[in-house]
């Protein structure tokens, strides 16, 4: 067994720069397949592998972090150790897991910590590349369930990024936030509840009664707007498909 990851690792040497990838990132791939065999001796060399990486090397850190905590499930303190510390150096698969273990503990309520979860699912989405639209949508949940009057705010501005990443979910979410309060704004609520189609046509024609057409033309035409950018058309989308006002009037 020995002799075969030798030279495994080795034709990763030899063949890395042909193929413009880092030795690292190979021995790391081959590791983590290693950790899904079926062989012990293939498991123990992977996680062997992986903890000669962690020390330059953040993704390894969550990747054992996250076997030794939900495969082996005996490791609970040094798995939280590696995927916090890929948390800190900026991991988001890590800041994930570690914020939903914040939320919720772990092995009962251990280590829950809701503002910590919070605070930390902020830091993670203020720094990703790609932000991940659920996450959005989940701080923009916890954020409510924290203060609702102090965070909502805040909360409307990540349940919008994570519209704008496509998570059409957060609409049922977003839109009572928008409908009343200091926050009301009745062309946004119209407009979001517009990219819902049927399931929140009750909503938007409840909020139509609240407005003036000129609101309501700015609102639809905000919504064929985005649709038009996002290539997601609903029914109704300039005039196409089944109208739903009448389907509510008729009600």
């Amino acid at each position: 067994m020995k002799g075969i990851v030798a030279c495994l690792l080795l034709l990763f040497s030899c063949n890395a720069q042909a193929n413009n990838i880092k030795v690292d990132d190979r021995a790391f791939y081959e590791a983590r397949m290693m950790l899904k065999s079926d062989n012990i001796e293939n498991r123990d060399k992977g996680v062997e592998i992986l903890q000669k990486m962690t020390g330059r090397f953040i993704q390894a850190r969550y990747s054992l972090g996250w076997w030794l905590l939900m495969v082996k499930g005996n490791n609970d303190e040094r798995g939280i150790a590696l995927i916090s510390s890929a948390a800190t150096e900026g991991n988001s698969s890590a800041g994930y897991f570690m914020s939903d273990v914040y939320k919720n503990g772990m092995n009962g309520k251990k280590l829950k910590n809701e503002k910590k979860a919070v605070k930390l699912l902020r830091e993670v989405l203020v720094r990703a590349d790609h932000p991940s639209a659920d996450e959005e949508q989940t701080l923009g949940q916890w954020l409510m369930e924290e203060d609702e009057i102090k965070n909502k705010k805040e909360a409307i501005y990540w349940l919008e990024w994570s519209l704008n990443h496509d998570n059409l979910f957060a609409i049922s979410i977003l839109v009572p936030l928008l409908v009343e309060g200091e926050e009301q704004d009745l062309v946004k609520a119209w407009f979001y509840s517009d990219l819902a189609g049927t399931g929140m046509a009750s909503e938007k024609h409840a909020i139509e009664k609240q407005m003036t057409p000129e609101q309501r033309e700015q609102a639809q035409e905000m919504s064929w707007q985005w649709q038009d950018e996002h290539h997601i058309h609903v029914p109704g989308y300039r005039g196409q498909g089944s109208p739903l006002r009448w389907q509510v009037e008729s009600h």
